[in-house]
């Protein structure tokens, strides 16, 4: 085992990623459902015959689970993770925000992969369990974000909120339906609707940074609905599936004072 091997792990709130980080290249890109189950019940069978250098996550999912990585891997490994927190300022990026560690990692992490990677103004459209959406311009300063509750998170509260209606079963469209179209029983009504508000407001969104952030602007999608979030949009996005993993990877690479 190389000692230049490390271990990015992408903690979201429904799903937990990882890949291993060799010679500038991610191998081995895999998830789990994480939400209430114990991370040592899949742990050793993940991770258990790879002993990485350092191990770099990115951690949205609270302190129960970030206890217990870093637990486990002192057990198994003598290493500490290393959570990665928002800041003023690192790795090219300057943080919009007033109190910069209230940005969350994952949005942290995802800018910071924008300013290494891309070099461009960016938007960075995030579809997980909450829809966010981060500008950063040509100089790398944060321009700030929006976020709304996800696709998942809008069809519970409908079932939880309103009296006459249950969480209706999440049909994804094809990823080739666009455009508009309306719902004919109401499970079509609720699931046509979310997509069609979470669509519109990155359609918007993107239509006002298009202005701000200039011609040369990179639209980035990524999360676990963005396949089909992505099939209703008209404006050309760049897909990622593993950008957080990307973002902890240039981490794992590159100076902090890296402009």
């Amino acid at each position: 085992m190389s000692s230049s091997v490390s271990l990015l792990i992408d903690i979201g709130n429904t799903r937990l990623k990882w890949a291993y980080l060799s010679r500038g290249r991610l191998q081995n890109c895999s998830a789990v459902l994480h939400r209430q189950i114990a991370l040592q019940t899949y742990a050793s069978d993940a991770w258990g015959s790879r002993q990485p250098a350092q191990i770099i996550v990115c951690n949205v999912a609270g302190e129960n689970i970030a206890k217990q990585l870093s637990h486990w891997s002192q057990q198994h490994w003598g290493i500490t993770p290393r959570f990665i927190l928002a800041a003023e300022r690192g790795y090219g990026v300057v943080n919009a925000y007033a109190e910069p560690r209230r940005l969350g990692s994952d949005r942290w992490v995802a800018l910071i992969a924008a300013r290494q990677i891309i070099k461009q103004p960016a938007c960075i459209v995030d579809c997980g369990s909450a829809l966010t959406i981060d500008a950063i311009n040509s100089n790398g300063e944060h321009l700030g974000g929006l976020i709304v509750p996800g696709i998942a998170m809008m069809q519970r509260s409908l079932g939880h909120d309103t009296a006459n209606l249950s969480p209706p079963h999440l049909n994804q469209p094809a990823h080739n339906n666009r455009g508009f179209q309306l719902g004919r029983d109401t499970d079509d009504a609720i699931n046509e609707g979310i997509y069609q508000a979470h669509s519109a407001l990155i359609e918007r969104t993107l239509e006002e940074l298009s202005h701000t952030l200039g011609s040369n602007a990179v639209n980035i999608i990524t999360g676990g609905d963005a396949p089909a979030i992505l099939s209703r949009l008209s404006y050309l996005c760049r897909h990622e599936p593993e950008w957080i993993l990307q973002g902890l990877a240039t981490i794992a690479t590159r100076a902090e004072h890296t402009p």
